[in-house]
């Protein structure tokens, strides 16, 4: 798969991140009139040498009736903002602004993962007894959807994104909420 389908696929819903993720990236921010400056918000601990990448896999099977997807993000551990101490006082608002400006300067980066509908889906919704069987009312073939089928698929592809987007040293690892504890994937 391209890089740029890699990309489409895998986008946050309120950011702007870059396509490409090194494992230092963030590090060289200061921010606001260089108040704030960037730290490693891992390596603080044995078990979190490297930057993580976490897989987090949800859905509402055994919640809802008639719920038969899986939902997933990546959460992407991102880096510390620290305030100057000796800085003098700021303009809350614009600071804010300057963190919009600069999404990799959050504490987290979040990426939505879709896949493309079926045509198979699309005829298994004509044929459907109920309702509420309806999935892709208003889909056509190829629009993307963050409903997934497996975990298995869901996986997958979150392994493509990893390797294609995250450059460097980086730990990934799948959480399915359902489950305690975090499966490390060796990538």
């Amino acid at each position: 798969m391209e890089l740029q389908e890699i990309v489409k696929r895998s986008q946050s819903e309120q950011c702007d991140y870059p396509d490409i993720f090194t494992d230092d990236c963030g590090l060289d921010l200061t921010g606001y009139d260089g108040q704030y400056k960037a730290m490693p918000s891992w390596g603080h601990r044995k078990m979190n040498t490297l930057r993580r990448i976490t897989l987090e896999i949800t859905t509402f099977r055994g919640v809802s009736c008639n719920a038969i997807h899986f939902y997933g993000k990546l959460i992407v551990q991102g880096v510390e903002m620290m305030r100057d101490p000796n800085a003098k006082d700021y303009d809350i608002h614009k600071a804010s602004e300057w963190k919009k400006e600069n999404p990799l300067s959050a504490y987290q980066y979040w990426l939505k993962l879709t896949r493309p509908v079926t045509q198979a889906e699309l005829d298994a919704d004509k044929n459907a007894r109920y309702p509420a069987d309806v999935r892709f009312e208003w889909a056509e073939v190829g629009d993307l959807t963050e409903r997934w089928n497996s975990t298995d698929e869901m996986i997958d592809f979150a392994t493509q994104v990893v390797k294609a987007r995250f450059k460097g040293k980086w730990a990934f690892y799948v959480k399915k909420v359902w489950k305690t504890g975090l499966e490390r994937i060796r990538i």
